[in-house]
């Protein structure tokens, strides 16, 4: 069975990043291994000098390479790496899971990146896009497109398969139609109880009350 390692700097802070990465996780590892290494950040100061950048990379490179597994087809994430669309990370994984590479390792550096010891390293540098992301998004994004490279492997139909929170999201999106929908009646509703039927009802005792010439009894 092939063994997904993701080796990634720092700590996902949020609770909805650490949800997403389970749930992805969760769905991987049906068809796989997951292994999930975090790597202890290095403190650096506010204003760093291109000297401090350099020198927190490279102690954060050594805890890296300590990690990779020695025979592991390596992918390290990089701004000036291969932009791959899904069919072709897609062909990467299964070229390579068919060449004899029982073990694939994912690195995600810090927000600084990653140091040239580790670049030199990875088989391959990839790109998630041009655009800039959070930081601790990218993780999820990852997971997403190797989930999807699986199940284009797979032979399934990866443009309609469930995305986690797909369900959560869209009723969230109906119940927001249908509460737009129903708030122009209920509005009406509460004018009409709080306004017009009052008036309505002492009007008609007022009729009642100049006919008979009585009052209510």
């Amino acid at each position: 069975m092939l063994k997904l390692k993701f080796i990634t700097v720092g700590s996902l802070a949020e609770r909805h990043w650490r949800e997403a990465c389970d749930e992805y996780k969760k769905r991987l590892s049906l068809t796989c291994k997951v292994e999930d290494c975090e790597i202890r950040e290095t403190k650096i100061a506010k204003n760093p000098t291109d000297g401090d950048i350099k020198q927190v990379l490279e102690s954060e490179a050594e805890r890296i390479l300590a990690q990779i597994p020695q025979k592991a087809f390596v992918i390290a994430l990089c701004i000036e790496g291969k932009q791959l669309s899904s069919e072709e990370l897609a062909r990467v994984i299964d070229q390579k899971t068919t060449e004899g590479f029982s073990d694939i390792c994912f690195i995600i550096g810090s927000s600084h990146g990653l140091s040239d010891k580790v670049k030199a390293r990875a088989d391959l540098r990839l790109s998630m896009s041009r655009l800039t992301f959070p930081h601790q998004l990218a993780r999820v994004m990852l997971l997403e497109a190797i989930y999807r490279a699986g199940e284009i492997n797979r032979g399934t139909n990866f443009r309609a398969y469930k995305t986690p929170y797909r369900k959560t999201l869209a009723g969230a999106f109906s119940g927001g139609f249908v509460l737009c929908r129903l708030f122009p009646l209920l509005y009406r509703r509460s004018r009409f109880f709080l306004y017009r039927a009052p008036r309505e009802l002492a009007g008609q005792q007022k009729e009642l009350c100049c006919n008979d010439g009585d009052s209510f009894k």
